[in-house]
């Protein structure tokens, strides 16, 4: 289909996220929120979020609150729509409200009149027992589990009878029992449905509130929605969608359904999987614009030949289009976020980023060493130190973990050099490299009290130079006396972090280990 041809119908491009507050904002929600983003933006449009709450037992406002706050984290801010003011209160923007489904119920009543008064819908006394068993009916003769229009054909008589025992009927559509029903979805291409196969979709329930099916395409028409951008799960939904849109006399929109996204396994994507809450990965120390820009990535490319992967939310909603966006589902992959965040990690200034980790840092019960680890200067270098490892901000806790313990657990063992794993005399010969290296660290102190890494690091060399020995023999141990670990971020950076009294304090640790072992 030729996207800009059929965007001549509307004068704006408007296009809407429509979640129902039942739980956590998914990262679903987002990704929707996203593609609706970027093609409003894209084409100068208005992207409008808006609430459907017509489940009153479910919905919840705390709920509400939470969706605002996630797409305010990622950088999709709603034209129109629910938002917290200053004072922490729920407020709309925006000339189409309510925003709130829940607000607008007095307007759906009246298109359920007219479905009424014009035979595409009708009134159904079914009680749920007859319905159960209906359905276990047709699961035991294996046939779809669609309504079996009981109350179709009731007579005006039989509906006033009804009526007046006190009943309350619920609504369903009158789809034709013969005939196809079809749209063109920007993404697929034309779906075509049987209408003997499309169930009587109930649109008001008996408590008079609406159902999703009447009141988003009433809310869709009056808003102005010009595109229908959603999952793939409601394809099969649509047909009832656009019976209801010619019933009404409404103008239909276009529809765009995106590509489903599976977890590796190419199962539904779940916890069991890893975070699945979009708060959940900005809890774990995700960047909303890594966050955002994978998302993106989830069924969409920016075009054959372009091997860009690092987006900003300019650059995206400057290449977006459906034209791009697969067919095939989408997989989810963990360890590509992951790289993404580093990626983005990586730009972060070491001033940015120590403020990033900051609620993350893992402190020990030593005051003193917390009030050093802590300071400004300090955090700025831990930040300079691990920002190349660095996937998420949480990761800080484990990677800096040695940093803020006053007594590392080692096995003794790994202070000796491969070289000297086998030599009769590996314990003396260690106990003098790290003799060695901490008077070379004492030297460094009494001239450069701050013992910063290139100082230390010259001083090291050129000890070694002088004393024609490797720099391995003395790095070796002393690695593993600072850090608790064979391999670690460098080592004279690690030196500066803790100062020379921790310093000290842990080579001299090590020396005990190995004067004990060398009995």
């Amino acid at each position: 289909m030729d996207i800009m041809n059929s965007m001549k119908k509307a004068q704006r491009v408007r296009t809407r996220i429509p979640p129902s507050p039942t739980g956590e904002p998914h990262i679903g929600n987002l990704r929707t929120a996203l593609f609706n983003y970027l093609f409003a933006k894209k084409h100068g449009g208005d992207f409008i979020f808006r609430i459907e709450d017509t489940d009153q037992v479910r919905c919840k406002t705390e709920y509400i609150f939470s969706l605002i706050r996630a797409f305010e984290w990622a950088g999709i801010i709603p034209d129109e729509g629910p938002y917290i003011d200053n004072n922490g209160e729920l407020r709309e923007k925006g000339s189409y409200g309510p925003y709130i489904q829940s607000k607008r119920l007095s307007l759906y009543n009246d298109y359920v009149q007219k479905l009424l008064s014009n035979g595409t819908a009708y009134y159904c006394f079914c009680s749920a027992e007859r319905l159960e068993v209906m359905r276990k009916e047709q699961s035991a003769k294996k046939l779809p589990p669609l309504y079996d229009k009981h109350c179709e054909y009731l007579s005006k008589k039989d509906i006033e009878q009804e009526l007046s025992s006190g009943k309350r009927p619920c609504v369903r559509l009158n789809i034709p029992h013969t005939g196809f029903t079809s749209f063109d979805d920007i993404i697929k291409g034309k779906i075509e449905f049987e209408n003997r196969l499309i169930d009587h979709q109930i649109v008001m329930k008996s408590d008079g509130f609406p159902t999703y099916h009447l009141a988003h395409v009433v809310d869709d028409a009056l808003m102005e929605i010009s595109h229908v951008i959603r999952g793939e799960e409601w394809v099969s939904s649509t047909p009832k969608h656009v019976f209801l849109y010619q019933a009404l006399g409404f103008e239909i929109p276009e529809f765009a359904h995106l590509p489903l996204v599976l977890a590796e396994d190419k199962s539904k994507l779940s916890k069991r999987h890893g975070a699945v809450s979009v708060l959940d990965f900005k809890d774990q120390g995700y960047l909303p614009s890594a966050l955002v820009n994978f998302l993106a990535l989830l069924g969409w490319n920016p075009g054959e030949g372009d091997t860009q992967e690092i987006f900003s939310l300019h650059e995206l909603i400057k290449k977006f289009d459906f034209a791009h966006v697969q067919k095939s589902p989408a997989v989810f992959r963990y360890d590509k976020l992951r790289w993404l965040n580093n990626s983005y990690i990586k730009q972060l200034t070491p001033e940015n980023l120590a403020d990033k980790i900051k609620p993350y840092i893992q402190e020990d019960s030593d005051s003193a060493m917390n009030a050093h680890l802590q300071s400004r200067e300090t955090l700025v270098k831990i930040a300079r130190l691990f920002q190349d490892r660095l996937e998420t901000f949480a990761q800080i806790k484990e990677l800096s973990s040695f940093l803020w313990k006053n007594m590392l657990d080692y096995e003794t063992n790994i202070l000796i050099w491969k070289k000297f794993v086998l030599h009769p005399h590996k314990y003396e010969i260690t106990i003098q490299m790290l003799e060695k290296s901490l008077s070379l660290v004492t030297h460094t102190q009494k001239h450069n009290p701050k013992l910063s890494a290139s100082l230390l690091r010259e001083t090291f060399q050129n000890r070694c130079k002088k004393d024609t020995i490797s720099i391995g023999e003395l790095l070796w141990p002393l690695r593993v006396a600072v850090s608790g670990a064979e391999r670690s971020p460098d080592v004279f950076e690690i030196i500066e972090i803790l100062g020379y009294d921790n310093t000290q304090s842990r080579i001299e640790l090590a020396i005990k280990k190995l004067k004990m072992n060398e009995k």
